[in-house]
C-alpha cells in the first residue's frame, strides 16, 4: 500500500485510485473506490470549467485523499487479519465497509473541516394543507443492529397533539420509497439507517439485504420528490453530509451527519428536532441549531449539519 500512498503524496491521485481499485479485497470496497474516482473526476471537470473556487477545490480534494489513505490502511489491516471492534454507529452495517468508510478510524485530526458558509436568511418550516406538516419517517436496518424502531416510536410520540401528520415506512426499498412519496406527498422525508460517503443503504426487496443507492441516484430520485412536494430531508445516518450536500443542491434544506453517529445521539437529535418543529414563528435554521445544542455530549453536537443549495449553512 505504500506505493499508493506515495502516489497520493505526489498528487498523482488518479493513478493512486486506479491502483487502489485493483487492490480492494471486496466488491463493497471496490464500490467505494469507484465513488471516489467519480467524485475526483467531477472535481477536475468543475475546476476546468471554473465553477468552483480554490477553497472548495482544496476541501473536496482533501476529502478524496483522506478517504483513499484510510482505505489503504484498512486493506493492510484486512490482509494482516486484524479485527477491529465496531460500535453500533449508523455507518454501513458490513464490517469491512464500515472500516473502509472510516467509521472505526481515528479521523478527527485528519478529516478536513467542512466550513459553514455565511447564511443570513431564514428558512421557513415546510407546511402542507391546513398548516400541517406531513413527515414520512423511513428506516432501514438489514441486520437489525440499529434502534430505528425505538427512534420511530419516540418521534411519533412527539408528534401527538401537534400539527404533525406522521407516517412510517420501515425496511424501505427504492421502489416503495418512490411509490409512498408520490402517493402521500409529504413535506419532510426522514431516513434512519446506514449510509456511506457515496450513498444510503436501503433494502433489496429480492434478498432483504442492504442495497446501496448512490448519491447520483438519490439526486435523481429527489428531483422527482421535490416535484411531488418534498421540501425538507433529514438523514440520521453516518457520513450523510455528502448526500445532504447533493440533495440540497435541488434547492431544499437537508440535514446530514458529518461523522458516524451513535443510536442514542441520533434518537435524541430526532426527538428534539420534531418536538420543536411545530413551534410558532420559528425558522428551520433555529430549530436545527436548538436540537443540535440539546444533544447531551459536546462531541455529538459537532455531527449534525444543515445544508441548503449545496452549501453547509449550519
Amino acid at each position: 500500500m505504500q506505493h499508493i500512498k506515495d502516489l497520493i503524496a505526489q498528487a498523482r491521485t488518479e493513478e493512486a485510485l486506479a491502483q487502489l481499485l485493483q487492490a480492494a479485497p471486496s466488491q463493497d470496497m471496490k464500490n467505494i473506490v469507484i465513488k471516489l474516482k467519480s467524485e475526483f473526476t467531477e472535481l477536475k471537470r468543475e475546476k476546468m470549467l471554473g465553477i468552483i473556487d480554490g477553497n472548495e477545490e482544496r476541501t473536496r480534494n482533501s476529502r478524496v485523499v483522506v478517504t483513499a489513505l484510510g482505505l489503504c490502511d484498512e486493506i493492510v489491516k484486512i490482509s494482516n487479519q486484524q479485527s477491529t471492534q465496531v460500535n453500533q454507529e449508523r455507518g454501513s452495517s458490513d464490517t469491512a465497509v464500515r472500516s473502509a468508510t472510516r467509521d472505526t478510524l481515528e479521523i478527527p485530526d485528519t478529516l478536513p473541516e467542512i466550513p459553514v458558509d455565511p447564511f443570513e436568511g431564514s428558512i421557513n418550516v415546510p407546511r402542507g394543507k391546513g398548516d400541517k406538516i406531513h413527515i414520512l419517517f423511513t428506516s432501514a436496518s438489514p441486520n437489525n443492529d440499529l434502534k430505528v424502531q425505538k427512534e420511530c416510536k419516540l418521534v411519533q410520540d412527539e408528534a401527538m397533539g401537534r400539527p404533525l401528520a406522521f407516517s412510517t415506512l420501515p425496511e424501505v426499498d427504492r421502489g416503495r420509497l418512490i411509490n409512498r412519496i408520490t402517493y402521500e406527498k409529504p413535506q419532510i422525508v426522514h431516513f434512519s439507517g446506514h449510509s456511506e460517503i457515496g450513498g444510503l443503504q436501503l433494502i433489496n426487496p429480492d434478498t432483504d439485504q442492504g442495497q446501496m443507492v448512490s448519491n447520483e441516484d438519490l439526486v435523481e430520485l429527489f428531483e422527482h420528490f421535490v416535484a411531488c412536494g418534498v421540501k425538507c430531508v433529514v438523514l440520521c445516518s453516518c457520513w450523510s453530509y455528502s448526500q445532504a450536500r447533493d440533495i440540497s443542491s435541488l434547492g431544499i434544506p437537508v440535514v446530514g451527519m458529518l461523522k458516524p453517529i451513535g443510536d442514542d445521539a441520533a434518537i435524541k437529535f430526532s426527538r428534539d428536532l420534531y418536538y420543536l418543529l411545530s413551534a410558532e414563528n420559528t425558522s428551520l435554521n433555529l430549530i436545527f441549531t436548538s436540537a443540535r445544542l440539546n444533544m447531551l455530549k459536546k462531541e455529538d453536537r459537532k455531527i449534525p449539519s444543515l445544508w441548503f443549495k449545496g452549501k453547509r449553512i449550519a
